[in-house]
Protein backbone atom coordinates (compact mmCIF):
# COMPACT_ATOMS: atom_id res chain seq x y z
CA UNK A 1 0.00 0.00 0.00
CA UNK A 2 1.73 3.16 -1.04
CA UNK A 3 1.07 5.66 1.75
CA UNK A 4 1.62 9.07 -0.10
CA UNK A 5 0.16 11.37 -2.86
CA UNK A 6 1.58 11.67 -5.77
CA UNK A 7 1.50 15.12 -7.53
CA UNK A 8 -0.80 13.76 -9.96
CA UNK A 9 -2.64 12.42 -7.30
CA UNK A 10 -3.54 15.86 -5.51
CA UNK A 11 -3.76 17.71 -8.97
CA UNK A 12 -6.64 15.13 -9.56
CA UNK A 13 -8.35 16.16 -6.38
CA UNK A 14 -8.22 19.32 -6.76
CA UNK A 15 -9.22 19.20 -10.21
CA UNK A 16 -12.55 17.31 -9.73
CA UNK A 17 -13.39 18.76 -6.31
CA UNK A 18 -12.02 22.45 -6.27
CA UNK A 19 -11.59 22.55 -2.57
CA UNK A 20 -11.36 26.07 -0.94
CA UNK A 21 -7.29 26.93 -0.24
CA UNK A 22 -6.42 29.22 2.49
CA UNK A 23 -2.34 30.42 2.39
CA UNK A 24 -1.21 30.55 5.69
CA UNK A 25 2.44 32.56 7.08
CA UNK A 26 5.23 31.17 9.24
CA UNK A 27 3.60 30.61 12.79
CA UNK A 28 -0.07 31.82 12.17
CA UNK A 29 -2.80 29.06 13.38
CA UNK A 30 -4.50 27.01 11.02
CA UNK A 31 -7.92 26.71 11.38
CA UNK A 32 -9.57 23.55 12.41
CA UNK A 33 -12.16 24.64 14.97
CA UNK A 34 -15.27 22.89 15.14
CA UNK A 35 -16.50 25.48 12.27
CA UNK A 36 -14.45 22.60 9.97
CA UNK A 37 -15.22 19.30 11.85
CA UNK A 38 -16.30 18.07 8.64
CA UNK A 39 -13.32 19.21 6.21
CA UNK A 40 -10.31 17.25 5.70
CA UNK A 41 -7.58 19.11 5.02
CA UNK A 42 -4.96 18.31 2.77
CA UNK A 43 -1.15 20.75 3.04
CA UNK A 44 -0.70 21.64 -0.58
CA UNK A 45 2.71 23.68 0.69
CA UNK A 46 5.12 24.13 3.74
CA UNK A 47 5.40 22.04 6.98
CA UNK A 48 2.46 21.87 9.64
CA UNK A 49 2.56 21.09 13.18
CA UNK A 50 0.17 19.72 15.60
CA UNK A 51 1.11 21.29 19.10
CA UNK A 52 -0.29 20.96 22.37
CA UNK A 53 0.48 23.93 25.26
CA UNK A 54 0.51 22.65 28.65
CA UNK A 55 -0.77 25.08 31.69
CA UNK A 56 2.63 26.14 31.94
CA UNK A 57 2.82 27.15 28.70
CA UNK A 58 5.41 24.12 27.63
CA UNK A 59 4.40 23.55 23.95
CA UNK A 60 4.91 19.91 22.45
CA UNK A 61 5.40 18.79 19.18
CA UNK A 62 2.83 16.00 18.26
CA UNK A 63 2.80 15.68 14.91
CA UNK A 64 4.36 17.17 11.53
CA UNK A 65 2.97 17.15 7.99
CA UNK A 66 4.06 18.50 4.66
CA UNK A 67 2.81 18.43 1.07
CA UNK A 68 -0.02 15.66 0.16
CA UNK A 69 -0.42 15.16 4.21
CA UNK A 70 -4.13 15.34 5.38
CA UNK A 71 -5.05 17.08 8.68
CA UNK A 72 -8.40 17.36 10.28
CA UNK A 73 -10.04 18.67 13.90
CA UNK A 74 -10.60 15.45 14.93
CA UNK A 75 -6.71 15.08 15.46
CA UNK A 76 -6.50 17.48 18.12
CA UNK A 77 -5.91 16.17 21.83
CA UNK A 78 -8.86 16.46 24.10
CA UNK A 79 -8.95 20.33 25.90
CA UNK A 80 -8.39 19.06 29.34
CA UNK A 81 -5.30 17.64 28.18
CA UNK A 82 -4.24 21.57 27.19
CA UNK A 83 -4.55 23.82 24.38
CA UNK A 84 -3.86 22.14 21.13
CA UNK A 85 -3.61 23.72 17.50
CA UNK A 86 -2.11 23.30 14.26
CA UNK A 87 0.64 25.81 12.99
CA UNK A 88 2.34 26.87 9.73
CA UNK A 89 6.01 26.26 10.80
CA UNK A 90 6.54 27.12 7.25
CA UNK A 91 4.31 29.59 5.24
CA UNK A 92 1.99 26.37 3.94
CA UNK A 93 -1.10 26.26 2.05
CA UNK A 94 -3.88 23.84 2.76
CA UNK A 95 -7.06 22.86 0.66
CA UNK A 96 -10.50 22.35 2.55
CA UNK A 97 -12.16 19.16 1.52
CA UNK A 98 -15.87 18.47 2.09
CA UNK A 99 -15.74 15.00 3.89
CA UNK A 100 -18.72 13.86 2.84
CA UNK A 101 -18.19 14.75 -1.09
CA UNK A 102 -14.42 12.50 -0.68
CA UNK A 103 -16.60 9.76 0.97
CA UNK A 104 -19.17 9.54 -2.20
CA UNK A 105 -16.08 9.93 -4.58
CA UNK A 106 -14.50 7.13 -3.14
CA UNK A 107 -17.24 4.93 -3.10
CA UNK A 108 -17.76 5.22 -6.67
CA UNK A 109 -14.49 3.77 -7.34
CA UNK A 110 -13.17 1.23 -5.60
CA UNK A 111 -9.81 1.72 -7.16
CA UNK A 112 -9.07 4.83 -5.99
CA UNK A 113 -11.43 4.42 -2.25
CA UNK A 114 -8.75 1.76 -1.71
CA UNK A 115 -5.78 4.08 -2.05
CA UNK A 116 -7.44 7.44 -0.92
CA UNK A 117 -8.42 5.27 2.20
CA UNK A 118 -4.97 3.61 2.81
CA UNK A 119 -3.45 7.15 2.98
CA UNK A 120 -6.13 8.65 5.07
CA UNK A 121 -5.86 5.78 7.67
CA UNK A 122 -1.80 5.50 7.34
CA UNK A 123 -1.06 9.39 7.85
CA UNK A 124 -4.28 10.33 10.77
CA UNK A 125 -4.15 7.26 12.88
CA UNK A 126 -0.68 5.31 12.20
CA UNK A 127 1.48 8.09 12.00
CA UNK A 128 0.57 9.26 15.20
CA UNK A 129 0.89 5.86 16.64
CA UNK A 130 4.55 5.41 15.28
CA UNK A 131 5.06 8.74 17.43
CA UNK A 132 3.75 6.87 20.62
CA UNK A 133 6.45 4.38 19.77
CA UNK A 134 9.14 7.12 19.32
CA UNK A 135 8.22 8.44 22.80
CA UNK A 136 8.26 4.70 24.41
CA UNK A 137 11.63 3.98 23.37
CA UNK A 138 14.14 4.22 26.66
CA UNK A 139 16.92 6.02 25.95
CA UNK A 140 17.48 8.69 22.82
CA UNK A 141 19.68 7.10 20.72
CA UNK A 142 16.60 4.25 20.30
CA UNK A 143 14.12 7.36 20.02
CA UNK A 144 16.58 8.61 17.20
CA UNK A 145 16.67 5.46 15.11
CA UNK A 146 13.06 4.70 15.38
CA UNK A 147 12.42 8.26 14.30
CA UNK A 148 15.36 7.70 10.91
CA UNK A 149 14.14 4.56 10.51
CA UNK A 150 10.28 6.21 10.27
CA UNK A 151 12.08 8.84 7.96
CA UNK A 152 13.75 5.94 5.69
CA UNK A 153 10.46 4.41 5.15
CA UNK A 154 8.29 7.50 4.60
CA UNK A 155 10.96 9.01 2.49
CA UNK A 156 11.97 5.64 0.86
CA UNK A 157 15.57 6.30 0.69
CA UNK A 158 18.60 5.74 3.26
CA UNK A 159 19.19 9.20 2.28
CA UNK A 160 16.87 11.39 4.57
CA UNK A 161 15.90 14.99 4.55
CA UNK A 162 15.40 16.24 7.77
CA UNK A 163 12.01 17.83 7.96
CA UNK A 164 12.65 19.86 10.75
CA UNK A 165 15.19 21.23 12.73
CA UNK A 166 16.70 19.79 15.18
CA UNK A 167 15.72 21.98 18.24
CA UNK A 168 11.85 20.91 16.67
CA UNK A 169 13.11 17.52 16.62
CA UNK A 170 13.86 17.35 20.15
CA UNK A 171 10.61 18.39 21.25
CA UNK A 172 9.25 15.49 19.17
CA UNK A 173 11.70 13.25 20.55
CA UNK A 174 10.67 14.81 24.17
CA UNK A 175 14.25 14.79 24.83
CA UNK A 176 16.72 17.46 26.28
CA UNK A 177 17.93 19.09 22.55
CA UNK A 178 21.86 19.18 23.99
CA UNK A 179 21.62 15.67 24.94
CA UNK A 180 20.04 14.88 21.89
CA UNK A 181 23.05 16.67 19.99
CA UNK A 182 25.66 14.39 22.06
CA UNK A 183 24.31 11.67 21.02
CA UNK A 184 24.32 12.54 17.39
CA UNK A 185 27.42 13.60 17.75
CA UNK A 186 28.65 9.83 19.16
CA UNK A 187 26.44 8.35 16.58
CA UNK A 188 28.69 9.93 13.61
CA UNK A 189 31.54 8.76 15.45
CA UNK A 190 30.37 5.46 15.26
CA UNK A 191 29.68 5.66 11.84
CA UNK A 192 25.79 4.92 12.27
CA UNK A 193 25.16 8.06 10.49
CA UNK A 194 26.34 10.78 8.60
CA UNK A 195 25.63 14.47 7.83
CA UNK A 196 25.82 17.05 5.02
CA UNK A 197 23.51 20.04 4.91
CA UNK A 198 20.71 18.57 6.89
CA UNK A 199 20.29 14.96 4.59
CA UNK A 200 21.22 12.43 6.60
CA UNK A 201 22.66 8.84 5.47
CA UNK A 202 21.70 5.90 7.37
CA UNK A 203 24.25 3.43 7.85
CA UNK A 204 22.57 0.64 9.99
CA UNK A 205 19.62 -1.46 9.28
Amino acid sequence: MVYQLTTRDINSLLNRFNPKEKAYSKKEIVKTSKKYENKLCLVLEGMVYLCVENDNFEINILGYYGRGEFITHSMLPDDKQGVSYFIAKKAAKIAYFDTDDLIKYMMSDKEHMEKLMGVITHQLEKKLFSHCLVLQQKTIRNKLIYYFKGEQSKQNSDLIKMPMPYSDLAEYLGVDRSAMMKELTKMKKEGLISEDKHIIQLNFE
